[in-house]
């Protein structure tokens, strides 16, 4: 199949193919960007690797890229292809790049695509949601090595212990993150979980003291991360290393079918979630008319406080706008999600699939586990799975009371 072959694969991956007939090389990366992949080109050198950090060990002479950082302040994390360091970049995901003595040329071969399709009933949808799930964790399954799951109680690690319970013919080792402050704990859950699908159970508690190994896991990272959940992904990640070498992950469910809470919120809000920002602010200060707390006052505030994550992606000059020309390659990215003629939630979740997933949330895991001799793997993120979560309607996952619930229905008969 040529350069192509990547098509056929399904899963995660970052890797190198050297082609010594050709004199060239070839790096890809996975759909998802589950999978990390540095590189940087310097004079008359190539360098690449899965850690900023191994590129550092070069002739490279660092320095900060303040327009990376300037995203960091908005976004708490740094989204492709920037990285902290000038001159480092990170290969997005769904790309691969040629690499000759002549040229280095970048292409993808995959993208988020899809559009609503109410052809298919709410019911159709949750069951070939279940056919793509069940054989989604099942090929997720295979291993030499001892295979567990991260459970936390919610419905995506249960979904994903379930499931592998399902396929399994003995116990499924579990381990739980559990918090000494009642707020944050959901260890009944998770023991619930555990009980009702017999598993191998292991929990670890997460306290102040945890709290003081924060740098010495930031140091592990290679850039800033600004995700609390770091810590604790830390923690079960190193405990669970010491039994299994394998685990299974619920990562990617919320943003595939809307879980969290605002998206919700912003739905709710309809077309005045997308009003210019300057009109988000003046509903915002009018709250000072109504009763504090009242429903007038919550509504208003709600209004101002609904920025969409293009709105973020603005760069501001002296606190005023900069003109369109003036606009990062990456703003321009960015407004793909949003310049279409689909609902807020598609636009939202298209959003945070193609930058919070990859560039926060799976940079978190992925670190922490590998950097635990752990391998994490993410059943939510087979492509099949991505593509076919694009093609169902947004009031099929989500209303004003409800979210996930074409996910709910594909799965009431397991929880």
């Amino acid at each position: 199949y040529g350069e192509d072959f990547v098509e056929k694969l399904n899963g995660m991956f970052a890797f190198a193919i050297w082609d010594k007939d050709k004199e060239k090389l070839i790096i890809y990366r996975d759909r998802l960007g589950i999978k990390p992949l540095y590189y940087a080109e310097l004079s008359d050198s190539f360098y690449f690797g899965s850690e900023v950090k191994s590129i550092l060990q070069t002739s490279y002479e660092r320095r900060p890229d303040l327009e990376a950082l300037s995203y960091y302040w908005r976004l708490s994390y740094i989204p492709a292809p920037y990285t902290a360091f000038e001159g480092v970049k990170k290969l997005e995901p769904g790309h691969y790049m040629v690499i000759t003595e002549e040229n280095v040329e970048k292409k993808q071969y995959w993208s988020l695509e899809g559009t609503p399709d109410k052809s298919k009933s709410f019911d159709e949808c949750a069951q070939e949601l279940r056919e793509l799930l069940e054989d989604s964790v099942e090929k997720r399954m295979m291993a030499d090595v001892p295979l567990g799951a991260f459970l936390s109680g919610g419905l995506d690690s249960s979904i994903t212990v379930g499931l592998m319970s399902k396929f399994s013919k003995d116990k499924i080792k579990t381990f739980s993150v559990i918090f000494d402050e009642e707020e944050y704990n959901e260890a009944e859950y998770s023991r619930y979980i555990s009980k009702h699908f017999d598993t191998d159970h292991t929990e670890y508690e997460v306290n102040l003291d945890t709290a003081d190994r924060a740098e010495e896991i930031l140091k592990k990272m290679d850039e800033p991360l600004a995700d609390a959940a770091l810590i604790p992904t830390h923690i079960i990640s190193e405990k669970a290393s010491e039994d299994v070498k394998v685990v299974n992950t619920g990562s990617g469910s919320d943003e595939l079918f809307a879980g969290y809470g605002r998206y919700r919120k912003n739905n709710s809000l309809g077309p005045l979630a997308d009003m210019p920002i300057i009109l988000k602010e003046a509903i915002g200060a009018s709250s000072k008319a109504f009763s504090e707390y009242s429903k007038l006052w919550y509504y208003s505030n709600s209004i101002a406080a609904s920025k969409s994550d293009i709105e973020t992606f603005v760069r501001n000059k002296n606190k005023e706008k900069i003109p369109i020309e003036d606009k990062s390659d990456l703003y321009n990215l960015a407004e793909e999600s949003f310049q279409n003629d689909q609902d807020w939630v598609w636009k939202r979740t298209d959003f945070d699939i193609r930058y919070w997933l990859p560039d926060d949330l799976l940079t978190k895991v992925d670190r922490s586990t590998m950097k635990n001799s752990l391998e994490a793997r993410v059943p939510f993120l087979d492509h099949r799975l991505v593509e076919f979560s694009r093609q169902i309607p947004s009031d099929y996952k989500i209303d004003e009371d409800n979210v996930k619930k074409v996910l709910k229905k594909s799965v009431e008969d397991l929880i």
